[in-house]
């Protein structure tokens, strides 16, 4: 299945759903630069941050990746209403993959994203919901470091990018309803897990 006929199908379920697409029109959103979140948020207890797995389909193209994928941080500290911002990619050959190549990439990143847990730095205070974004990087090989990918998909100002009227809107829309099908089908699973827990503890309280 292409990229656009899958993104087409992906869109029907987020409006079904009621899966927001618009996450900066809540006025009360702070927009704060990647890495600048640590004044008011910082890991949960007993998190640990995952790392996107490599795509294994794509091992042998040795294919160096960085995305900068925003997020929305509410009162539980999940990220939420995650939208890839920007993209960079080179193979061993120095060619960039196409977006259904990248595809695999941005999955992985989204289920390793939405596996993140923050928590207010200080008990107990209220904070402001927050929107942010982290890079996330694939290295195909040494002769790049982890540095000199993630450079590739630097933002340096978050709210004057997510105001600019660029070229790559219509493309991170597409990427951006990719991701929502991987945090629905996450949900969807833990809810199951959820339920299945439920029923167990019940089954052993009526023994």
């Amino acid at each position: 299945m292409s990229i656009r006929r899958l993104s087409v199908r992906v869109l029907s379920i987020v409006l079904a759903t009621g899966v927001s697409l618009s996450p900066l029109q809540a006025a009360d959103l702070e927009v704060v630069n990647e890495g600048g979140i640590g004044r008011t948020w910082a890991a949960a207890p007993g998190s640990t941050f995952a790392a996107p797995g490599y795509p294994a389909e794509m091992l042998e193209r040795r294919v160096h990746v960085c995305l900068n994928i925003a997020y929305t941080l509410r009162k539980d500290g999940v990220p939420t209403d995650l939208e890839l911002l920007k993209s960079w990619s080179r193979d061993a050959v120095n060619m960039p993959l196409s977006d259904g190549e990248l595809d695999s990439f941005v999955q992985s990143s989204a289920m390793a994203l939405s596996q993140w847990r923050f928590a207010p730095k200080e008990s107990g205070r209220k904070v402001k919901p927050t929107r942010t974004s982290a890079t996330l990087v694939f290295r195909g090989g040494n002769n790049l470091s982890h540095a000199q990918v993630a450079e590739n998909c630097r933002v340096e100002d978050l709210l004057s990018f997510f105001g600019s009227d660029d070229d790559g809107k219509a493309r991170r829309r597409i990427f951006q309803q990719i991701i929502a099908r991987t945090q629905m089908q996450q949900d969807f699973e833990r809810t199951q897990a959820e339920r299945m827990e439920a029923l167990r503890r019940a089954a052993q309280v009526s023994q």
